[in-house]
């Protein structure tokens, strides 16, 4: 199942409960998709969202979503900077070797 729709189901019946994705593998993930993804949810639960998250063992599962082994450390650093900046900036935009977009309105 999918972290972020079944965490949006538990913060829509719950208060109190926090809410985590354990380990995320943000490397595997479209960075602008899953900022705003993760905005919702923790926007919907007031603040209850802790985000896990990891760069992954498995070489072939990534080569499935188009991320070379080799390179998931700097993918996934490059994903949480560009999240960053979506979730900090009024206008983002981000320019790296592995995640490039202009200024956006989020």
């Amino acid at each position: 199942m999918d972290p972020f729709v079944t965490l949006g189901d538990a913060a829509a019946v719950t208060t109190r409960l926090k809410l985590a994705t354990g380990i995320c593998l943000i490397a595997q993930r479209d960075p602008i998709q899953t900022a705003k993804q993760i905005a919702t949810l923790d926007q919907i639960s007031n603040g209850r969202f802790l985000f896990g998250i990891g760069a992954g063992w498995n070489a072939d599962e990534m080569a499935n979503h188009g991320t070379v082994f080799e390179t998931r450390y700097k993918v996934m650093r490059e994903n949480v900077e560009a999240m960053r900046s979506i979730w900090t900036d009024s206008k983002p935009e981000y320019h790296g070797e592995f995640v490039n977009f202009d200024p956006m309105m989020t």
